[in-house]
């Protein structure tokens, strides 16, 4: 593809992201896209591991959501992440508790209420746009990037946070465990979208 056809990833504004979780609320959407729209906005996640998250993949009494890993050579499995690493995220307590209340049976979290599937990608997609036409679903992993730096969090802990990987000295010299440096980003962050 030549220079011309590059087309840019658009993201919002971080701090347009509180407006975007308020109008998410008033919209006339199926509960479960809108939950699925605000986990991407939560966690950063591709969302094809958003729609396609499993309640066997959470443990309640934990909140730990842990997104399998899927080996490099594996193009099959859906719902996996990408970077071939395990991924364990803590949901807030209101979050799960409020996903709990709009649990169907469906091993989704997100299911379609057209098919026997998930939510789509589309569905999320075509949903923020009514927002602003140029987001992408893509775009928050670098909203949320853009927050953390503004709230003080390290770019290396970003990374982590949306599994984006590290970099030069922090790739080589970042081993130690990040989870709970990962959980206050997560409580931080839910507490300013809400």
């Amino acid at each position: 593809a030549s220079n011309s056809d590059f087309i840019p990833m658009v993201l919002l504004e971080y701090r347009r992201m509180p407006d975007l979780w308020n109008w998410i609320e008033n919209r006339n959407l199926s509960i479960h896209t809108k939950f699925a729209m605000k986990t991407v906005m939560l966690t950063g996640h591709r969302i094809s591991v958003i729609v396609q998250a499993k309640w066997d993949h959470i443990n309640l009494g934990t909140r730990v959501w842990t997104v399998p890993h899927r080996e490099n050579t594996d193009k099959e499995t859906s719902g996996a992440m990408k970077s071939g690493r395990e991924f364990m995220i803590t949901l807030p307590e209101i979050f799960l508790k409020e996903l709990l209340e709009i649990r169907v049976n469906s091993p989704f979290l997100f299911p379609s209420t057209t098919t026997q599937g998930h939510v789509t990608p589309n569905a999320t997609r075509e949903a923020f746009k009514r927002f602003e036409n140029t987001i992408t679903n893509h775009g928050f992993r670098n909203s949320i990037k853009t927050w953390g730096r503004k709230e003080g969090f390290p770019d290396y802990l970003m990374d982590a946070y949306v599994d984006h990987g590290l970099k030069g000295l922090d790739k080589s010299y970042r081993r130690e465990d990040l989870t709970q440096h990962c959980v206050d980003v997560t409580e931080k962050l839910y507490a300013f979208l809400k």
